[in-house]
């Protein structure tokens, strides 16, 4: 187990994220779901589009804006 992180960390810190990004969308469960995110002050619902290279949770609201968030508590 230790011997595959390892190799993993490796690949990360060369490549990114961005050599992770096709094996995370085969896998990503709240993909196309209907979420909503609560975050300090205020929450926002809206449809999961993926992640981005950086690891932010891209959200698509009812109104059709893009909200790139980097943290909250996400719920179904």
């Amino acid at each position: 187990l230790i011997h595959h992180l390892f190799q993993f960390l490796e690949q990360f810190l060369l490549a990114g994220f961005a050599r992770f990004m096709e094996q995370w969308q085969n896998v990503d469960y709240l993909q196309g779901k209907l979420i909503r995110v609560n975050q300090q002050n205020h929450s926002l619902s809206g449809y999961a589009c993926g992640i981005t290279e950086l690891g932010q949770l891209c959200l698509k609201d009812e109104q059709g804006k893009t909200h790139y968030l980097s943290t909250g508590d996400t719920s179904l």
